[in-house]
């Protein structure tokens, strides 16, 4: 990887710490790194809101009751993404009349699945298994929260979905993260492989008020209006006519 990097010509990464990051990792000069967002097509994201019939028709075929609160996770299970994290999450919401979905496949399923049936918490933890994109998006506008317990990470792209669809979320700050998102977002951040941190950032936003989640809402989608695809493409251009 390191032989490649130096071979190229141009390395673009998302973000400024991550610019950083590559170049004192594989030693290379800054000049080499150029900073280009990752981007999403704002159109094709569909952030209208679901109408009451539609979200639970969506929960009912995942067997969650529509007054449960959704916390929802979409990765592969891997513990690169956090995996090994989801039996505590699903610990911590026993109880409190909310559902962890977990959307993905991966080689830590099957770890996972058993964990659950050990503790307990497959009613509490629905894993659902692959599905298509398409239907991740419908359950983001499904969900009440997102949850991003990744290990590792650059310029997230399940992020920019999370804002367009205004669905408020909880991660580590790793990679490119805290950048990316927008200041009344960050608290909900906790630092890499803090997980109590994690926890109490989920039951803070489960406490929101309707009203203070809607205006967390609005600004997502007001912030992630920056990374939309033509104003990304025009990064990207301008990389390609300066050289």
């Amino acid at each position: 990887e390191r032989f490649t990097y130096r071979l190229v010509h141009v390395l673009v990464t998302g973000t400024e710490s991550l610019k950083r990051g590559y170049a004192e990792h594989y030693r290379l000069p800054l000049a080499k790194i150029l900073v280009m967002p990752n981007w999403i097509d704002l159109p094709a994201s569909n952030s209208h809101p679901l109408s009451e019939d539609e979200r639970r028709a969506i929960l009912s075929g995942a067997g969650i009751h529509p007054r449960e609160r959704v916390i929802l996770f979409a990765h592969r299970l891997s513990r690169r993404k956090g995996a090994h994290h989801l039996a505590s999450i699903g610990e911590a919401l026993r109880g409190k009349n909310a559902v962890l979905l977990v959307l993905g496949d991966g080689p830590e399923r099957e770890a996972v699945e058993r964990e659950l049936s050990e503790r307990g918490l497959r009613q509490t933890v629905r894993c659902m298994g692959w599905v298509p994109q398409r239907e991740v998006t419908r359950y983001m506008k499904a969900a009440d929260m997102f949850v991003m317990p990744s290990e590792e990470e650059g310029f997230p792209h399940v992020l920019l979905e999370c804002m367009a669809a205004k669905l408020p979320f909880v991660a580590f700050a790793v990679g490119g993260v805290r950048e990316m998102v927008p200041r009344e977002c960050e608290p909900y951040l906790s630092a890499a492989g803090d997980f109590p941190a994690f926890i109490q950032n989920m039951e803070a936003l489960l406490r929101l008020s309707p009203g203070e989640r809607q205006v967390l809402g609005a600004r997502m989608r007001e912030h992630v209006e920056r990374y939309a695809l033509h104003k990304v493409a025009g990064i990207f251009y301008g990389f390609i006519t300066a050289r």
